[in-house]
């Protein structure tokens, strides 16, 4: 016998807490009363087990305490703090009377309660006694009623509301084959407790507005935009719709302009950006060559004069930060990657990852609202009933509002206040983007990819298969040529051809990184676009296709006039005399001409 040994004689169960010479301290595992002294011979006929056949017979079982939350386990500790200073007292009943005394004092609870705790922990020797854990309570009848028609009906698109989902319970649950309500039905507020208790707010949203809303404008923006913070070698890509409607010289409503831009996330200067009225794959090539250029030869082709530091970026960063927008996905967006720059694709609708993109679309669009307010600018109230129609006040062309946009976005790289500069910088450059670029790029001038303007427009061109044939280079329907091909034209084979969609007039073959021009073999499609093309080419095919079943109407009938000539003749001539036959035949064709006239 030995100190915390469990031991079962029939159906007592008792624990050894202390051990004297003659006698033991035991406690009653199952009543759980104060342990006593008792002689160690009335023991003799006990036999001992282990502490997990004593938690099967009192029917507990303590979890991993890797399973325990952290309430859980604050509740353990809590409780047996209650104990804690009794415990080294158990076997001393003087002693023990007054710690529980004072336990109870100093908690504010019954000595009987101390008493409970105490005898509780001696039994299982463990604080996860002290565990309470609610048995989950099943089910009844009307709560799994409930729980299919919310599912079935509520949480759907259709939107149904919560007495019209009731009703279809009273239909399919409580009424009889004659459609007739039953006597006993649940009321309408246990339907609605049932509701409300067992919401939740993201089941709600998506199973009712759908994954793509909830992520695009109920899902939480938990992310941190500073997690790509570092140097300047980041550039954060989006693109919005102005708030703006624009029209042309003739004052002819246009529409709503597209403005791409790209934001280094650590300066936030604006690295470039480019608006127009077609977005997409055109935007994004159109963007990164602004980005590329030279900002002053920019701005002075506008007609507006900067200092060089203003705006001092040139060259595509090293990492480019997009969403997973389709155009952001396209082939040749992802082109860029030839000249070493990775890019990033965060996951759909996480606009708060790159923040500093979106924030640049609300300030700079606060900046030209409040002078344009009469001018096209659209309110928040555009989609209210009696709101003035913006459309009509439309003023602006898009070159005019493109000069407007430039003035701001000067403003913003070169005198806009940033509250949130780096601590690392104070000292070294005043709080604006422009001064913080200029810092970091003189730390960090690696992070950017000097490419000439000619190398980047080829390198974003879109690509196809091209074929090399006797007749030249086939590539989107069209032949092309160039010199020094001849090996090629004759052996074949496929290739990669760089083409312009807007300009058919030449193509390039990519071959080990280098771009060859080859020029269009057709003059006639010189200067036009390939959907111009293709839609010349449609229409041939389409006027080639309607008279296809004449012509071949046309050949059956004279297959068939031959069959009649030479139907029933010899089909074995003879080959012998064949000059004086030659010679009969012409005297015979000169007399038939000669009466002829």
């Amino acid at each position: 016998m030995m100190k915390n040994d469990i031991l079962q004689s029939g159906e007592k169960l008792i624990r050894v807490l202390a051990l004297s010479e003659s006698k033991a301290f035991v406690i009653d595992c199952k009543k759980q009363t104060m342990p006593y002294w008792t002689e160690k011979e009335s023991l003799s006929e006990f036999k001992s087990i282990s502490e997990a056949e004593m938690q099967e017979i009192l029917g507990c079982r303590f979890p991993d305490a890797d399973e325990l939350c952290g309430d859980e386990k604050r509740q353990m500790r809590e409780a047996y703090s209650i104990i804690a200073s009794v415990v080294p007292f158990a076997d001393d009943e003087t002693e023990r009377k007054e710690m529980i005394k004072r336990a109870s004092e100093k908690h504010g609870i019954t000595a009987q309660t101390v008493r409970k705790y105490l005898c509780k922990y001696l039994v299982f020797q463990d604080m996860m006694c002290f565990l309470r854990r609610k048995s989950k309570r099943a089910m009844t009848d009307d709560e799994k009623n409930f729980r299919y028609i919310l599912n079935k009906y509520f949480y759907s698109t259709d939107r149904r509301s919560l007495h019209t989902c009731y009703i279809y319970l009273l239909r399919e649950r409580y009424s009889d084959e004659k459609g007739r309500l039953m006597p006993e039905y649940p009321p309408f507020h246990r339907f609605r407790y049932y509701y409300y208790k067992t919401k939740r707010t993201d089941n709600f949203l998506i199973s009712r507005y759908g994954r793509y809303k909830y992520d695009r404008d109920f899902k939480p923006l938990l992310g941190n935009s500073q997690n790509y913070f570092g140097n300047v070698g980041f550039g954060e890509v989006d693109s919005t719709i102005a708030d703006i409607w624009l029209s042309d010289e003739n004052h002819n409503l246009v529409g709503r302009p597209i403005i791409t831009a790209m934001v280094c996330p650590f300066s936030q200067l604006l690295l470039g950006y480019t608006i127009g009225f077609e977005g997409g794959a055109t935007s994004l090539s159109d963007l990164m060559r602004n980005v590329n250029c030279n900002k002053v030869d920019f701005c002075k082709s506008l007609g507006i004069e900067i200092d060089k530091n203003v705006w001092a970026n040139s060259g595509i960063p090293m990492t480019i930060i997009t969403d997973r927008g389709k155009e952001y996905l396209s082939e040749n967006y992802s082109q860029l990657t030839d000249l070493g720059v990775e890019i990033i694709n965060l996951r759909q609708f996480t606009p708060n990852e790159k923040g500093m993109v979106e924030q640049f679309f609300n300030i700079i669009q606060n900046y030209y609202k409040q002078y344009l307010m009469n001018s096209g600018v659209i309110r928040e109230d555009f989609n209210l009933r009696g709101a003035p129609d913006y459309r009509k006040q439309a003023t602006l062309t898009l070159s005019e509002f493109n000069k407007i946009l430039l003035m701001c976005i000067i403003h913003y790289n070169s005198k806009r206040v940033i509250r949130n500069i780096p601590y690392s910088y104070i000292g070294k450059a005043k709080p604006f983007a422009c001064d913080l670029f200029l810092q970091s790029y003189s730390e960090n001038p690696d992070c950017f990819i000097e490419v000439s303007d000619e190398k980047l427009r080829k390198i974003l061109l879109p690509r196809t298969r091209g074929t090399f044939r006797r007749n030249g280079l086939f590539a989107c329907g069209l032949r092309y040529r160039a010199p020094n091909f001849t090996e090629r034209y004759l052996r074949g084979g496929s290739a990669v051809v760089a083409y312009n969609p807007y300009n058919i007039g030449e193509v390039y073959l990519l071959e080990n990184g280098e771009y060859t021009r080859f020029e269009l073999i057709d003059s006639f499609f010189e200067g036009k676009t390939s959907d111009e093309a293709e839609k010349l080419c449609k229409d041939r095919n389409k006027a080639i296709k309607a008279c296809t079943e004449e012509s071949l109407q046309s050949e059956m009938d004279l297959g068939a006039c031959i069959d009649d000539i030479i139907f029933g003749k010899q089909r074995v001539a003879d080959t012998k005399n064949v000059r004086q036959n030659r010679a009969a035949e012409i005297a015979k064709e000169h007399i038939r001409k000669g009466a002829s006239k």
